[in-house]
C-alpha cells in the first residue's frame, strides 16, 4: 500500500513537471513582453483606438508572437525567430499612424530594438523608464503632441543610434551628465518643435553624431564654434556632421569661420531663415531662402543686433 502511494506521488510529480514544460513551450512570447503589450493597450485612450487599427486587433487570448500578422494581432510588432524551449522576444514595435492619445506608455518590452509611435496624439514627456530599454537602437516619436524638456538620458543611452522627435512641442534640451560624450547617436531630428534658448554645445560633443536637425525652433544666440568644427574638422576618432540643419531659428551674429571655407557637396548645411548679420548666397548653406527681416528679429528679441 505504501509502495503504491509513493508510486502515485512519483507519477504526480512527473505529470506536473511535464505540464509545466508544456506550458513554457506552448506560449512562445516572453511573458514580460506580453504584459508590456497589455499595459500599452490599457494605457492609451480607448476612444482613440479606431476599428481596424493594429491595437484594436490585439487579442490576448492568443500568444502575440505565435499569432502575429493574423486576425488576432494584425500588425504593430515583430518578434525574433523561434528557438525551441525559449520565449520569443519582441524586437520591433510600431504603433504609428493611428489616433492614439494620452501619455506615452511607461513600460515597454525590454527586448525592443526599434520603437515607432509617430503620427499620433501622444502628450506629455518621454517616460524615464525608457532608460532601461538598453537594446533600443531606434526611437521615432515624430508628429505627436509631446512637450517639456527632451529627456537627457536619450543623449547618453548605451545603444540608441537614431532619434526622431520632430513636429512636437518640446521646449528645451537638457544636457546629460556625460555631456554627450557617451552618446551612441548617429542621427537626431528634433526639428519643428518649440525649443528655446541657446544652441546646446553638448550636442556637438557626441562622437558618432553625423546628422542633426534643429530647424524651425526658437533658438537664438550665436552658432557655437563646436558645431562648425564638428562639421569641418572633427576631433580624431569622431564622426563629422554630414548634415546640419539650423534654418528657421533666430540665430544671429557672424557665420562661424570654419564654415566659410566649405564647398558645396562637402556636407548638407542650412542656415537660412535666421537673423545672421550676413549670409550671402555665394555660400551654399545660405541658399534656399533669405534671412528673417530685421523687424521680425527685433520683435522676437530686442537684443538681436541689426545688420
Amino acid at each position: 500500500m505504501g509502495f503504491c502511494s509513493r508510486s502515485g506521488m512519483m507519477f504526480l510529480v512527473v505529470a506536473v513537471c511535464v505540464c509545466e514544460f508544456l506550458a513554457v513551450v506552448s506560449g512562445s512570447t516572453y511573458p514580460g513582453d506580453i504584459e508590456a503589450l497589455k499595459e500599452l493597450k490599457r494605457g492609451v485612450d480607448s476612444s482613440s483606438v479606431t476599428p481596424g487599427s493594429c491595437l484594436s486587433s490585439w487579442d490576448f487570448a492568443y500568444d502575440p508572437c505565435d499569432a502575429s500578422f493574423s486576425d488576432h494581432f494584425t500588425c504593430g510588432f515583430r518578434c525574433d525567430a523561434a528557438v525551441a524551449g525559449h520565449g520569443r522576444n519582441l524586437l520591433f514595435l510600431d504603433a504609428s499612424n493611428n489616433l492614439l492619445s494620452g501619455p506615452l506608455p511607461a513600460n515597454l518590452p525590454p527586448s525592443l530594438i526599434e520603437l515607432s509611435m509617430r503620427n499620433n496624439s501622444f502628450e506629455g514627456g518621454i517616460p524615464s523608464n525608457w532608460r532601461t530599454l538598453t537594446s533600443l537602437q531606434v526611437i521615432d516619436l515624430g508628429h505627436n503632441k509631446l512637450s517639456g524638456a527632451v529627456a537627457p538620458f536619450l543623449f547618453e543611452h548605451p545603444s540608441l543610434e537614431q532619434l526622431t522627435l520632430s513636429y512636437n512641442g518640446f521646449t528645451s534640451l537638457q544636457a546629460p551628465a556625460s555631456y554627450g560624450l557617451k552618446s551612441q547617436l548617429i542621427a537626431a531630428d528634433i526639428g519643428d518643435n518649440e525649443l528655446q534658448g541657446l544652441l546646446p554645445a553638448f550636442v556637438a560633443m557626441m562622437p558618432r553624431l553625423s546628422a542633426l536637425s534643429l530647424e524651425n525652433n526658437q533658438f537664438t544666440g550665436m552658432i557655437p564654434s563646436q558645431y562648425a568644427l564638428k562639421t569641418v574638422l572633427p576631433a580624431p576618432g569622431t564622426s563629422p556632421l554630414a548634415r546640419l540643419l539650423l534654418s528657421g531659428n533666430y540665430l544671429f551674429g557672424p557665420i562661424p569661420s570654419p564654415l566659410m571655407g566649405m564647398k558645396s557637396g562637402s556636407a548638407t548645411v542650412s542656415l537660412v531663415d535666421n537673423c545672421l548679420l550676413r549670409c550671402p548666397e555665394e555660400f551654399f548653406f545660405c541658399q534656399g531662402g533669405p534671412q528673417k527681416s530685421p523687424s521680425d528679429c527685433r520683435s522676437f528679441s530686442p537684443v538681436i543686433p541689426l545688420p
